[in-house]
Protein backbone atom coordinates (compact mmCIF):
# COMPACT_ATOMS: atom_id res chain seq x y z
CA UNK A 1 0.00 0.00 0.00
CA UNK A 2 2.84 2.46 0.83
CA UNK A 3 4.74 1.80 -1.77
CA UNK A 4 1.85 2.42 -4.54
CA UNK A 5 0.97 5.60 -2.72
CA UNK A 6 4.44 6.79 -3.23
CA UNK A 7 4.58 5.14 -6.87
CA UNK A 8 1.75 7.22 -7.04
CA UNK A 9 3.18 10.40 -5.44
CA UNK A 10 6.24 10.09 -8.02
CA UNK A 11 3.98 9.84 -11.36
CA UNK A 12 2.17 13.35 -10.01
CA UNK A 13 5.66 14.84 -9.40
CA UNK A 14 7.49 13.97 -12.72
CA UNK A 15 5.13 13.90 -15.10
CA UNK A 16 2.10 16.07 -15.14
CA UNK A 17 5.01 19.50 -13.62
CA UNK A 18 6.84 18.56 -16.29
CA UNK A 19 4.33 18.70 -19.32
CA UNK A 20 3.33 22.03 -18.09
CA UNK A 21 6.83 23.55 -17.97
CA UNK A 22 7.65 21.95 -21.26
CA UNK A 23 4.62 23.23 -22.89
CA UNK A 24 4.99 26.67 -20.85
CA UNK A 25 8.81 27.56 -20.80
CA UNK A 26 10.31 25.63 -23.83
CA UNK A 27 7.41 25.91 -27.05
CA UNK A 28 10.58 25.34 -29.28
CA UNK A 29 11.66 21.56 -27.61
CA UNK A 30 10.03 19.29 -30.46
CA UNK A 31 7.51 16.66 -29.19
CA UNK A 32 10.07 13.80 -29.47
CA UNK A 33 12.20 15.33 -27.06
CA UNK A 34 9.91 16.01 -24.80
CA UNK A 35 8.33 12.66 -24.78
CA UNK A 36 12.19 11.22 -24.13
CA UNK A 37 12.02 13.16 -20.58
CA UNK A 38 8.60 11.83 -19.84
CA UNK A 39 10.06 8.17 -20.83
CA UNK A 40 12.77 9.03 -18.25
CA UNK A 41 9.95 9.97 -16.05
CA UNK A 42 7.80 7.04 -16.75
CA UNK A 43 10.84 4.14 -16.60
CA UNK A 44 11.95 6.27 -12.75
CA UNK A 45 8.52 5.53 -11.38
CA UNK A 46 8.27 2.10 -12.34
CA UNK A 47 11.76 1.60 -10.43
CA UNK A 48 10.13 3.21 -7.37
CA UNK A 49 6.64 1.18 -7.50
CA UNK A 50 5.14 -1.83 -9.22
CA UNK A 51 4.35 -2.42 -12.92
CA UNK A 52 1.02 -1.37 -12.57
CA UNK A 53 1.17 2.29 -11.57
CA UNK A 54 3.93 2.29 -14.14
CA UNK A 55 1.53 1.59 -17.12
CA UNK A 56 -1.05 4.11 -15.68
CA UNK A 57 1.72 6.56 -15.62
CA UNK A 58 2.77 6.18 -19.35
CA UNK A 59 -1.06 5.88 -20.30
CA UNK A 60 -1.24 9.34 -18.33
CA UNK A 61 1.45 10.65 -19.68
CA UNK A 62 0.49 10.25 -23.37
CA UNK A 63 -2.55 11.93 -22.76
CA UNK A 64 -1.58 14.78 -20.86
CA UNK A 65 1.33 15.30 -23.57
CA UNK A 66 -1.44 15.15 -26.18
CA UNK A 67 -3.68 17.34 -24.24
CA UNK A 68 -0.90 20.01 -24.14
CA UNK A 69 1.95 19.50 -26.59
CA UNK A 70 0.19 18.12 -29.66
CA UNK A 71 -1.75 20.48 -32.02
CA UNK A 72 -5.05 20.93 -31.78
CA UNK A 73 -4.03 21.95 -28.14
CA UNK A 74 -6.50 21.28 -25.55
CA UNK A 75 -8.26 18.35 -26.64
CA UNK A 76 -7.24 14.97 -27.76
CA UNK A 77 -7.54 14.66 -31.45
CA UNK A 78 -4.20 14.59 -33.36
CA UNK A 79 -3.92 16.13 -36.72
CA UNK A 80 -0.92 14.85 -37.95
CA UNK A 81 0.28 11.57 -38.71
CA UNK A 82 3.40 12.03 -37.74
CA UNK A 83 2.24 12.95 -34.12
CA UNK A 84 -0.01 9.96 -34.29
CA UNK A 85 3.03 7.54 -34.84
CA UNK A 86 5.58 9.45 -32.21
CA UNK A 87 2.68 9.35 -29.27
CA UNK A 88 2.28 5.27 -30.28
CA UNK A 89 5.61 4.81 -30.55
CA UNK A 90 5.96 6.45 -27.28
CA UNK A 91 3.41 4.70 -25.32
CA UNK A 92 4.60 0.98 -26.15
CA UNK A 93 8.31 2.03 -25.42
CA UNK A 94 7.28 3.21 -22.12
CA UNK A 95 4.96 0.51 -21.28
CA UNK A 96 8.10 -2.00 -22.66
CA UNK A 97 10.59 -0.32 -20.01
CA UNK A 98 7.99 -0.45 -17.46
CA UNK A 99 8.46 -4.02 -17.97
CA UNK A 100 11.98 -4.31 -18.19
CA UNK A 101 12.66 -2.45 -15.12
CA UNK A 102 10.15 -3.98 -13.26
CA UNK A 103 11.64 -7.69 -14.27
CA UNK A 104 15.08 -6.70 -13.70
CA UNK A 105 14.45 -5.21 -10.15
CA UNK A 106 12.53 -8.87 -9.33
CA UNK A 107 14.99 -10.79 -10.45
CA UNK A 108 17.57 -9.22 -8.35
CA UNK A 109 15.09 -9.02 -5.60
CA UNK A 110 15.34 -12.77 -5.98
CA UNK A 111 18.66 -12.69 -5.73
CA UNK A 112 19.01 -11.12 -3.32
CA UNK A 113 16.24 -13.08 -1.17
CA UNK A 114 18.47 -16.20 -2.53
CA UNK A 115 21.74 -15.20 -0.95
CA UNK A 116 20.14 -14.16 2.02
CA UNK A 117 18.35 -17.52 2.49
CA UNK A 118 21.88 -19.61 1.77
CA UNK A 119 23.34 -17.49 4.17
CA UNK A 120 20.83 -18.29 6.73
CA UNK A 121 20.71 -22.01 5.59
CA UNK A 122 24.51 -21.93 5.60
CA UNK A 123 24.73 -20.69 8.71
CA UNK A 124 22.53 -22.81 10.70
CA UNK A 125 23.78 -25.56 9.39
CA UNK A 126 27.82 -24.68 9.99
CA UNK A 127 26.81 -23.81 14.11
CA UNK A 128 27.66 -26.36 16.24
CA UNK A 129 24.26 -27.02 18.29
CA UNK A 130 26.09 -26.48 21.23
CA UNK A 131 26.65 -23.17 20.49
CA UNK A 132 23.22 -22.32 18.78
CA UNK A 133 20.79 -19.80 20.16
CA UNK A 134 17.57 -20.09 19.28
CA UNK A 135 16.13 -16.81 19.56
CA UNK A 136 18.95 -15.69 16.99
CA UNK A 137 17.96 -18.32 15.12
CA UNK A 138 14.24 -16.86 14.79
CA UNK A 139 15.56 -13.68 14.85
CA UNK A 140 17.10 -14.02 11.48
CA UNK A 141 14.13 -15.86 10.08
CA UNK A 142 11.49 -12.72 11.04
CA UNK A 143 14.14 -10.78 9.05
CA UNK A 144 14.82 -12.95 6.09
CA UNK A 145 10.92 -13.53 5.67
CA UNK A 146 10.11 -9.80 7.13
CA UNK A 147 7.76 -11.23 9.78
CA UNK A 148 6.51 -9.18 12.54
CA UNK A 149 6.37 -11.93 14.72
CA UNK A 150 7.62 -15.65 14.82
CA UNK A 151 7.23 -18.59 17.23
CA UNK A 152 8.49 -21.93 17.74
CA UNK A 153 5.60 -24.17 19.14
CA UNK A 154 6.39 -27.31 20.89
CA UNK A 155 3.89 -30.46 19.97
CA UNK A 156 1.21 -29.59 22.71
CA UNK A 157 0.75 -25.91 20.81
CA UNK A 158 2.88 -24.47 23.48
CA UNK A 159 4.76 -21.35 22.45
CA UNK A 160 8.85 -22.49 23.10
CA UNK A 161 10.88 -19.57 22.02
CA UNK A 162 9.72 -16.20 19.59
CA UNK A 163 10.95 -13.26 18.10
CA UNK A 164 9.84 -9.97 17.25
CA UNK A 165 10.63 -6.87 15.01
CA UNK A 166 8.91 -3.72 13.72
CA UNK A 167 6.83 -4.42 10.68
CA UNK A 168 4.59 -2.06 9.09
CA UNK A 169 1.66 -2.89 6.76
CA UNK A 170 -0.40 -5.53 5.82
CA UNK A 171 0.29 -9.25 7.20
CA UNK A 172 -0.60 -12.75 6.48
CA UNK A 173 0.18 -15.74 8.46
CA UNK A 174 2.18 -18.43 7.59
CA UNK A 175 2.71 -22.04 9.50
CA UNK A 176 4.78 -24.98 8.53
CA UNK A 177 5.22 -28.04 10.50
CA UNK A 178 8.30 -29.39 11.81
CA UNK A 179 9.71 -32.74 13.17
CA UNK A 180 8.40 -34.84 16.19
CA UNK A 181 5.40 -32.72 16.05
CA UNK A 182 6.97 -28.84 16.52
CA UNK A 183 5.68 -26.08 14.04
CA UNK A 184 7.07 -22.66 13.10
CA UNK A 185 4.24 -20.45 13.29
CA UNK A 186 4.55 -16.09 11.35
CA UNK A 187 2.77 -13.30 10.45
CA UNK A 188 4.89 -12.02 7.37
CA UNK A 189 4.37 -9.26 4.47
CA UNK A 190 2.29 -10.66 1.77
CA UNK A 191 4.11 -12.88 -1.30
CA UNK A 192 7.13 -12.68 0.90
CA UNK A 193 9.52 -15.90 1.14
CA UNK A 194 7.24 -18.30 -0.77
CA UNK A 195 9.88 -20.80 -0.10
CA UNK A 196 8.43 -23.04 2.47
CA UNK A 197 10.53 -25.50 2.22
CA UNK A 198 13.46 -23.48 2.89
CA UNK A 199 11.52 -21.59 5.65
CA UNK A 200 10.83 -25.30 7.46
CA UNK A 201 14.57 -26.21 7.26
CA UNK A 202 15.58 -23.14 9.11
CA UNK A 203 12.74 -23.83 11.19
CA UNK A 204 14.04 -27.36 11.99
CA UNK A 205 16.91 -25.79 13.08
CA UNK A 206 16.23 -22.96 15.22
CA UNK A 207 13.77 -26.02 17.37
CA UNK A 208 17.47 -28.13 17.22
CA UNK A 209 18.79 -25.13 18.71
CA UNK A 210 16.51 -25.07 21.52
CA UNK A 211 16.36 -28.91 22.08
CA UNK A 212 20.16 -28.74 22.68
CA UNK A 213 20.08 -26.01 24.82
CA UNK A 214 17.19 -27.70 26.66
CA UNK A 215 20.03 -30.44 27.03
CA UNK A 216 22.83 -28.19 28.12
CA UNK A 217 20.44 -27.26 31.03
CA UNK A 218 19.37 -30.10 32.17
CA UNK A 219 22.93 -31.32 32.19
CA UNK A 220 23.57 -27.95 34.00
CA UNK A 221 20.51 -29.38 37.07
CA UNK A 222 22.01 -32.63 37.03
CA UNK A 223 25.57 -31.47 38.37
CA UNK A 224 23.72 -28.63 40.56
CA UNK A 225 22.01 -32.03 42.14
CA UNK A 226 24.25 -33.95 41.92
CA UNK A 227 26.76 -31.17 44.14
CA UNK A 228 23.51 -30.96 46.56
CA UNK A 229 23.67 -34.67 46.97
CA UNK A 230 27.03 -35.27 47.41
CA UNK A 231 26.52 -32.03 50.06
CA UNK A 232 24.04 -33.60 51.91
CA UNK A 233 25.67 -37.30 52.39
CA UNK A 234 29.08 -35.46 53.65
CA UNK A 235 26.63 -33.29 56.39
CA UNK A 236 24.34 -36.22 57.05
CA UNK A 237 27.27 -38.11 57.63
CA UNK A 238 29.19 -36.02 59.74
CA UNK A 239 26.21 -33.72 61.69
CA UNK A 240 23.43 -36.95 62.28
CA UNK A 241 26.75 -38.41 63.51
CA UNK A 242 28.04 -36.33 66.41
CA UNK A 243 24.52 -36.41 68.12
CA UNK A 244 24.46 -39.86 67.80
CA UNK A 245 27.89 -40.87 69.07
CA UNK A 246 26.80 -38.51 72.55
CA UNK A 247 23.81 -40.23 73.17
CA UNK A 248 25.50 -43.46 72.74
CA UNK A 249 28.39 -42.36 75.14
CA UNK A 250 26.30 -40.98 77.62
CA UNK A 251 23.83 -44.16 77.06
CA UNK A 252 26.49 -46.17 77.55
CA UNK A 253 27.85 -44.25 80.75
CA UNK A 254 24.67 -44.39 82.52
CA UNK A 255 24.12 -47.98 81.82
CA UNK A 256 27.76 -49.31 82.47
CA UNK A 257 28.07 -47.32 86.33
CA UNK A 258 25.55 -47.45 88.41
CA UNK A 259 27.39 -45.57 90.82
CA UNK A 260 27.69 -42.28 88.83
CA UNK A 261 26.81 -39.42 90.77
CA UNK A 262 24.10 -37.83 90.49
CA UNK A 263 24.66 -34.71 89.08
CA UNK A 264 26.61 -36.57 86.47
CA UNK A 265 23.86 -38.41 85.71
CA UNK A 266 21.42 -35.94 85.61
CA UNK A 267 24.51 -34.07 82.98
CA UNK A 268 24.35 -37.56 80.91
CA UNK A 269 20.50 -37.52 80.82
CA UNK A 270 20.58 -33.40 79.87
CA UNK A 271 23.08 -34.76 76.73
CA UNK A 272 21.31 -36.95 75.39
CA UNK A 273 17.71 -34.82 75.65
CA UNK A 274 19.68 -32.11 74.29
CA UNK A 275 21.09 -34.68 71.07
CA UNK A 276 17.59 -35.63 70.73
CA UNK A 277 16.29 -32.48 69.87
CA UNK A 278 19.56 -31.44 68.10
CA UNK A 279 18.66 -35.06 65.63
CA UNK A 280 14.77 -34.20 65.56
CA UNK A 281 15.42 -30.46 64.41
CA UNK A 282 17.80 -31.91 61.38
CA UNK A 283 15.73 -34.50 60.47
CA UNK A 284 12.84 -31.69 60.61
CA UNK A 285 14.81 -29.35 58.18
CA UNK A 286 15.58 -32.40 56.00
CA UNK A 287 11.52 -33.13 55.70
CA UNK A 288 10.83 -29.55 55.20
CA UNK A 289 13.79 -29.35 52.53
CA UNK A 290 12.01 -32.63 50.86
CA UNK A 291 8.77 -30.81 51.15
CA UNK A 292 9.47 -27.65 49.43
CA UNK A 293 11.46 -29.47 47.03
CA UNK A 294 8.33 -30.80 46.28
CA UNK A 295 6.35 -28.07 46.04
CA UNK A 296 3.68 -29.60 48.77
CA UNK A 297 4.03 -26.53 51.19
CA UNK A 298 1.19 -24.05 50.19
CA UNK A 299 0.82 -20.60 52.53
CA UNK A 300 -2.67 -20.09 54.19
CA UNK A 301 -2.59 -16.37 55.11
CA UNK A 302 -4.83 -14.84 57.53
CA UNK A 303 -4.57 -12.81 60.61
CA UNK A 304 -1.77 -13.50 62.71
CA UNK A 305 -0.89 -12.16 66.30
CA UNK A 306 3.37 -12.55 66.42
CA UNK A 307 3.33 -12.62 70.47
CA UNK A 308 1.93 -16.44 70.42
CA UNK A 309 3.77 -17.39 67.13
CA UNK A 310 7.28 -15.96 69.13
CA UNK A 311 6.17 -17.90 72.27
CA UNK A 312 5.20 -21.07 70.23
CA UNK A 313 8.72 -20.81 68.21
CA UNK A 314 11.56 -20.03 71.61
CA UNK A 315 8.92 -22.99 73.16
CA UNK A 316 10.11 -25.63 70.69
CA UNK A 317 13.59 -24.39 71.04
CA UNK A 318 13.78 -24.45 75.19
CA UNK A 319 16.55 -22.15 75.29
CA UNK A 320 16.76 -19.62 78.02
CA UNK A 321 19.02 -17.14 75.86
CA UNK A 322 16.36 -15.55 74.02
CA UNK A 323 15.31 -11.99 74.82
CA UNK A 324 12.06 -10.85 73.10
CA UNK A 325 10.91 -7.08 72.61
CA UNK A 326 7.34 -6.71 71.61
CA UNK A 327 5.55 -3.40 71.09
CA UNK A 328 2.41 -4.11 73.66
CA UNK A 329 0.63 -2.02 70.95
CA UNK A 330 2.06 -4.47 68.07
CA UNK A 331 -0.76 -4.88 65.44
CA UNK A 332 -2.05 -8.00 64.07
CA UNK A 333 0.14 -8.97 60.29
CA UNK A 334 -1.11 -11.06 57.30
CA UNK A 335 0.93 -14.41 57.39
CA UNK A 336 0.23 -18.02 57.57
CA UNK A 337 1.24 -18.52 61.35
CA UNK A 338 2.86 -22.09 60.85
CA UNK A 339 5.13 -21.36 58.74
CA UNK A 340 5.76 -17.80 60.04
CA UNK A 341 6.60 -19.98 63.54
CA UNK A 342 8.91 -22.04 61.87
CA UNK A 343 10.58 -19.32 59.92
CA UNK A 344 11.20 -17.64 63.02
CA UNK A 345 11.98 -20.54 65.03
CA UNK A 346 14.91 -21.58 62.40
CA UNK A 347 16.57 -18.24 62.59
CA UNK A 348 16.57 -18.07 66.34
CA UNK A 349 18.60 -21.60 66.25
CA UNK A 350 20.11 -20.48 63.77
CA UNK A 351 21.96 -17.28 65.39
CA UNK A 352 21.87 -19.64 69.11
CA UNK A 353 24.39 -21.37 66.99
CA UNK A 354 26.65 -19.08 64.86
CA UNK A 355 26.07 -15.80 67.87
CA UNK A 356 26.57 -14.80 71.04
CA UNK A 357 23.71 -14.77 73.78
CA UNK A 358 21.89 -13.40 74.12
CA UNK A 359 19.67 -13.41 70.68
CA UNK A 360 17.00 -10.72 70.75
CA UNK A 361 13.71 -10.67 68.86
CA UNK A 362 11.70 -7.50 68.22
CA UNK A 363 9.23 -5.96 66.28
CA UNK A 364 9.44 -2.28 65.23
CA UNK A 365 5.56 -1.31 64.64
CA UNK A 366 5.05 1.05 61.16
CA UNK A 367 3.48 1.34 57.96
CA UNK A 368 5.47 -1.96 57.31
CA UNK A 369 6.07 -4.64 60.94
CA UNK A 370 9.89 -5.18 60.75
CA UNK A 371 10.62 -8.66 62.91
CA UNK A 372 14.49 -9.53 63.66
CA UNK A 373 16.08 -11.61 64.99
CA UNK A 374 19.73 -10.55 66.11
CA UNK A 375 22.81 -11.94 67.12
CA UNK A 376 26.44 -10.67 68.33
CA UNK A 377 28.74 -12.98 67.32
CA UNK A 378 31.74 -12.98 64.61
CA UNK A 379 28.77 -12.11 61.90
CA UNK A 380 29.65 -12.84 58.13
CA UNK A 381 31.68 -11.39 55.50
CA UNK A 382 29.50 -9.56 52.73
CA UNK A 383 30.09 -12.62 50.32
CA UNK A 384 28.93 -14.99 52.77
CA UNK A 385 25.74 -13.00 53.94
CA UNK A 386 24.71 -13.02 49.92
CA UNK A 387 25.54 -16.87 49.91
CA UNK A 388 23.99 -17.43 53.81
CA UNK A 389 20.07 -18.59 52.45
CA UNK A 390 21.66 -20.88 50.15
CA UNK A 391 21.25 -24.90 50.64
CA UNK A 392 24.27 -26.61 52.43
CA UNK A 393 25.94 -23.40 53.70
CA UNK A 394 27.88 -23.46 56.52
CA UNK A 395 29.12 -21.06 58.76
CA UNK A 396 32.76 -22.76 59.14
CA UNK A 397 34.22 -23.99 62.31
CA UNK A 398 31.65 -21.64 64.59
CA UNK A 399 28.35 -24.18 63.60
CA UNK A 400 28.89 -27.12 65.85
CA UNK A 401 26.23 -29.03 64.11
CA UNK A 402 23.79 -28.24 61.37
CA UNK A 403 23.18 -29.22 57.58
CA UNK A 404 23.14 -26.16 56.44
CA UNK A 405 19.49 -25.99 56.00
CA UNK A 406 17.70 -23.83 58.63
CA UNK A 407 18.44 -20.22 56.46
CA UNK A 408 17.62 -21.97 52.71
CA UNK A 409 14.43 -23.52 54.68
CA UNK A 410 13.56 -19.98 56.49
CA UNK A 411 14.11 -17.93 53.11
CA UNK A 412 11.48 -20.70 51.01
CA UNK A 413 8.70 -20.34 53.64
CA UNK A 414 8.62 -16.52 53.82
CA UNK A 415 9.12 -16.49 50.19
CA UNK A 416 5.81 -18.74 49.70
CA UNK A 417 4.04 -16.11 52.23
CA UNK A 418 5.87 -13.37 49.82
CA UNK A 419 7.32 -11.92 52.68
CA UNK A 420 10.69 -10.41 52.02
CA UNK A 421 13.56 -11.40 54.23
CA UNK A 422 17.22 -9.78 54.61
CA UNK A 423 20.61 -10.67 56.27
CA UNK A 424 22.68 -7.82 57.74
CA UNK A 425 25.38 -7.53 59.30
CA UNK A 426 25.00 -6.43 63.10
CA UNK A 427 26.44 -3.02 63.99
CA UNK A 428 29.22 -3.91 66.24
CA UNK A 429 29.32 -7.44 65.23
CA UNK A 430 26.53 -10.51 64.20
CA UNK A 431 23.70 -10.97 62.23
CA UNK A 432 20.90 -9.82 61.60
CA UNK A 433 17.41 -11.04 60.32
CA UNK A 434 14.73 -9.09 59.20
CA UNK A 435 10.91 -10.18 58.08
CA UNK A 436 8.63 -7.39 56.54
CA UNK A 437 4.99 -8.10 57.25
CA UNK A 438 1.72 -5.88 56.19
CA UNK A 439 -0.28 -5.54 59.33
CA UNK A 440 -3.84 -6.27 59.03
CA UNK A 441 -5.97 -3.61 58.18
Amino acid sequence: MRSSLRGWGVAALLCIPMVVFLAVQLPDLTLAGALLLLLCAVVIVAASTNIWVAIVTAVGAFLVTNWFLVPPYRTLFVASTDDVVVLTVFLASAVAASLAVTRVLAAQTRLATAAAEAGALRETVSTPMAEADPEEALARIATLYRMSRVELLGAGGRVLVSAVQPIEGAEEPVEVDLSDGGRLRGWRMPAIGEDLALLTSLGQGAMRAYEARQLADDAARATELERDRSALLTAVGHDLRTPLAAISLAGAALSGDSELPADVRQELAQGIVTSAHTLDRLVTNLLDMSRLEAGRIVAQPGPVDLEPVCAAALMSLDNPDVRVELPVDLPLVTADAALLERVLANLVSNALRHGKPPVQVRAESGPVIRLQVIDHGSGLATDAVRDAFEPFTSAGDRAPVGLGLGLTIAARFCQIMDLPLQAQTTPGGGLTMTIELEPVP
